[in-house]
């Protein structure tokens, strides 16, 4: 790694980090080095927030291009981020929009998440409350069908409690109520969950969770420095 005053393309406004080739068995830079691509993180601070826009190219190719905004208030403070990141071979494509914002006079978080992919899938999340009460909504939709899961969690000193209606193309088919460690699912309209259902329902909402938390992780990962107190 080196520091360059005058590298040529490399915004003004901001820093470009150079990216090469690696021996997987070293992690270190293969010799002759080889230029894959580079990030771009640029300093788009406005009046109303701190933004940071990071832009992913190897090669000639795009792959991410996004801006992470961070905006504080008296009580509260809002992190969001918005754009597009592509696969390496640039054939496919997932555009999103982040926002996430923590009120620190009433202890209440609100998230909203929305990313939706170039072959038609899209992953919805909304949660707001705070470690007493939580309302939720998580879709997962494909080819005009839909399963989502909307409802609302709460806990006291002794207990936890879930009530949850598990909508399909908006029609409730299921419920899911009480211990959140071993709730009872009741189907509706006298429809009995097979066990079949509950494993295929089980693996959409575990599937769509671990990649929607890795997802926005990385995304705001350059924010976890850039903005550093």
């Amino acid at each position: 790694y080196t520091v360059s005053a005058t590298v040529t393309g490399a915004p003004a406004n901001g820093i470009r980090i150079r990216l090469y080739a690696i021996n997987p068995l070293t992690n270190m830079p293969v010799e002759p080095v080889l230029f894959l691509g580079y990030v771009d993180l640029t300093d788009e601070v406005t009046a109303q927030a701190s933004t940071l826009g990071v832009l992913l190219k190897l090669g000639t190719t795009t792959i991410a291009d996004y801006s992470i905004s961070l905006t504080r208030a008296t009580s509260s403070f809002s992190l969001s981020a918005d754009g597009f990141i592509r696969n390496a071979d640039a054939t496919g494509r997932v555009d999103f929009s982040l926002q996430n914002t923590i009120n620190l006079q009433t202890f209440t978080v609100s998230i909203v998440h929305n990313l939706t992919g170039s072959d038609g899938t899209a992953i919805r999340v909304e949660l707001s409350g705070n470690d007493v009460s939580a309302t939720v909504l998580f879709r997962v939709s494909h080819g005009g069908n839909s399963i989502e899961l909307n409802g609302t969690f709460s806990s006291t000193a002794t207990s936890e409690t879930v009530d949850l209606d598990v909508k399909y193309n908006g029609t409730v088919v299921a419920t899911i109520t009480g211990d959140p460690d071993s709730p009872t699912i009741t189907g509706a309209n006298g429809h009995t969950v097979t066990a079949q259902e509950l494993v295929a329902l089980v693996t959409i909402f575990e599937k769509a969770g671990d990649f929607i938390g890795n997802f926005s992780e990385a995304v705001f990962r350059p924010a976890d420095i850039v903005f550093r107190p």
